[in-house]
């Protein structure tokens, strides 16, 4: 069982990974652009907060999209455990 369960477990990581990684590099550009809106002593620190901001915002989205997408192929592909009753399970 524990094949089957880690072959389930790789489909559903494929399953939404070009956006997860996409989303995780977006969101972590935008909190880097965040920190240096903190400590940068230039009058523009407010327009680079924002795009940091919205950085983040679309990060967050490509997030959204991987988990939906992890949760239509998770639906569509259900994992079948057996039960105690089965014979053929031992």
């Amino acid at each position: 069982m524990s094949g089957e369960l880690e072959a389930f477990q790789n489909e559903l990581r494929q399953a939404g990974q070009p956006w997860s990684r996409r989303g995780v590099a977006i969101v972590s550009a935008g909190i880097v652009g965040l920190f240096v809106s903190q400590v940068a002593p230039t009058t523009l620190v407010v327009y680079l907060a924002l795009i940091s901001t919205a950085v983040v915002m679309v990060g967050w989205v490509f997030l959204i999209i991987a988990f939906v997408n992890r949760r239509r192929w998770a639906k569509a592909h259900p994992l079948i455990e057996p039960t105690l009753a089965d014979p053929g399970s031992l």
